[in-house]
């Protein structure tokens, strides 16, 4: 039987599951070196040797969660398409072996295989097709200094089309993806000053809609990861100091906070619980981003007839912010 890989993981697969690679060597194999690549970087980024062996079985995916580290686009970043590339990474497989020969005293045979391509993706949620890949809800809203981020997937070719309108006659700008894979729609508020509403439609894939309004004095704009990958969006109307205390690492304080969310409806509440498991949390503002610990492992909920109010506690620790680029 030739030298073959027999079982890859899914196109488009989390690195949070098992990612299982079978590969069976035509003749056992001496020494059997695994060498994990980025494809993009063209780096190894795992590296595994097996001994005397005829059918290899390898979960990597305990190699490629520790490289999941993706961040908030500044605020400063004009509408328009970016690319997710810190949202997903591409890896093959390079195999290496020395086989047995077929006849005593004979040399040992070398071997080299790589396995096919794949894309496996920083989130929870596998890729599903032409899909928007956020937990919010299409209606939000929005300040006019916010900025905001779509993640989205496209199989093919697709055409964006914002609209923003207001007191003045629409607005609508158009914006074309020509290449497939994951994308980040990134919408600058600022840049549409009139609007009462702005739309976003994402070729037939889906649309979200921002009803603009004034951010509250003393709220707080926060950003954290979602299940899909994206960086999700919210502006906290109220913040309440509850503590000051001396950091148990450094010596520098930490600030204690209980974020309150505005009256949102259930869709919105699932989506913000989201926070509390989010691998990377942040507090924003137009200067810099400051990463923030959640000191809660549930939502206090306060329900008024359909709508409710979220309380989350976080914990800021009182280093210098990180400044945008």
């Amino acid at each position: 039987m030739p030298s073959r890989f027999t079982k890859l993981p899914a196109e488009g697969a989390s690195v949070f599951g098992a990612l299982c690679y079978i590969f069976e060597p035509e003749k056992t194999a001496q020494t059997l070196d695994v060498r994990i690549i980025d494809t993009v970087r063209n780096v190894v980024v795992g590296q595994l040797r097996f001994y005397n062996t005829r059918h290899l079985e390898c979960d990597i995916s305990p190699y490629l969660r520790p490289l999941a580290d993706c961040s908030p686009l500044p605020p400063i970043s004009p509408t328009g398409v970016y690319p997710a590339t810190d949202r997903e990474i591409g890896i093959e497989m390079k195999i290496s072996y020395l086989s047995q020969p077929d006849t005593p005293g004979q040399p040992s045979m070398f071997h080299e295989e790589r396995s096919p391509r794949r894309r496996f993706v920083f989130a929870r949620q596998r890729l599903a097709g032409n899909e928007i890949r956020s937990s919010l809800p299409s209606q939000r809203l929005a300040g006019f200094t916010d900025s905001e981020e779509i993640l989205f997937h496209n199989l093919s070719p697709v055409r964006i089309t914002l609209t923003a309108t207001g007191r003045k006659p629409s607005l609508v700008r158009t914006f074309e993806v020509r290449e497939a894979g994951q994308h980040i729609f990134c919408l600058n508020c600022s840049e549409f000053p009139d609007a009462e509403k702005i739309t976003v439609e994402i070729g037939k894939t889906g649309r979200i809609e921002y009803t603009m309004i004034r951010r509250p004095r003393g709220s707080v704009r926060m950003a954290w990861t979602s299940r899909y990958g994206s960086v999700e969006h919210y502006t906290f109307p109220m913040i309440q100091e509850i503590e000051r205390r001396r950091g148990k690492v450094s010596a520098r304080p930490e600030m204690r906070y209980t974020l309150r969310s505005a009256f949102e409806n259930r869709a919105m509440m699932e989506g913000l619980s989201e926070i509390i498991s989010s691998a990377g949390v942040w507090m924003l503002d137009k200067d810099s981003l400051r990463t923030v610990n959640i000191l809660t492992d549930t939502v206090k909920i306060h329900r008024h007839g359909s709508l409710s109010v979220a309380d989350i506690v976080i914990c800021a620790p009182q280093n210098d912010p990180t400044r945008w680029n």
